[in-house]
């Protein structure tokens, strides 16, 4: 079985290909855990935040609220995303040895 890249599979990747499309709102200052949930509902793009709390967190959302966010993940387009999650439902992979199977 071929290995699996799993970098190419982190979220990190796919919210920076997102911004790339300018899918995303960054907020580089900083954002106190409860003024999150405004900034979030305020935003119709993905909200990534660089500074949150104390801990200075990196936190991101939205990032699946839209067909064309889902079709950029599928590598399709927004109009063909549901066929193309049909098609990938019919035509289940097996998961590489040591991934957990949900």
């Amino acid at each position: 079985m071929p290995t699996v890249d799993m970098e190419k599979f982190r979220l990190r990747r796919f919210v920076e290909k997102l911004d790339e499309l300018g899918e995303v709102e960054t907020h580089k200052e900083a954002v106190s855990l409860a003024d999150l949930s405004g900034k979030i509902e305020a935003s119709p793009k993905v909200t990534w935040f660089k500074n949150v709390g104390p801990q200075n967190m990196e936190v991101v959302a939205g990032v699946c609220a839209s067909r064309s966010r889902l079709a950029a993940a599928f590598g399709t387009t927004a109009d063909k995303v549901v066929d193309e999650y049909r098609k990938r439902i019919r035509n289940r992979q097996p998961l590489p040895a040591g991934v957990i199977n949900p």
